[in-house]
């Protein structure tokens, strides 16, 4: 678990442009990246605010951020990726349960091509903990600025994500 996380937060710090110390004011990171809780999963406020503040920090230092729909044909599943997903992920990723069998996956600062492999992880630990990720649909897609009130259920009803579309 450590591993995964740390493997993640090098990815990432690779990416930057420049000095750390120079691309963001502390209390920024300190307002984007704080824990919320112990849980990643969050209320829908502030998982708005947390897209809102990841997408302001990718347009300043070109650190786009993805965000991940996952769906499942039965609520266990779901109710299983998040526990996996929640073990898993960086503190400064977030997730949002959308209905029984929908959820959204914010990954910080991690590009589309990126969060492939950071979701190809997560279900590989989801299979080992005996859940079938092959029963569960994902689409990629970058993280956008969004209204307080967005219908996340809209996310589910799109078409491919982008990274299909440019890879087709």
């Amino acid at each position: 678990e450590l591993a995964f996380e740390l493997l993640h937060k090098v990815d990432t710090l690779l990416r930057l442009r420049g000095p750390a110390e120079q691309l963001m004011d502390p209390l920024e990171a300190e307002a984007l990246f704080a824990s919320v809780g112990k849980s990643r999963l969050l209320s829908e406020d502030d998982f708005v605010q947390r897209v809102q503040r990841a997408c302001s920090l990718g347009e300043r230092l070109g650190l786009p951020s993805s965000l991940v729909t996952v769906s499942g044909d039965m609520a266990p599943q779901i109710e299983h990726f998040i526990e996996v997903a929640e073990s898993l992920l960086r503190f400064e990723d977030a997730l949002l349960r959308v209905s029984q069998r929908r959820m959204l996956v914010l990954l910080v600062a991690t590009e589309c091509a990126d969060a492939t492999a950071v979701m190809e992880r997560l279900c590989s630990r989801f299979a080992e903990m005996g859940g079938k990720p092959e029963r569960l649909q994902m689409r990629i897609d970058l993280a956008r600025r969004v209204q307080a009130d967005f219908d996340w259920h809209q996310l589910f009803r799109q078409g491919g994500s982008r990274a299909e579309r440019e890879s087709s």
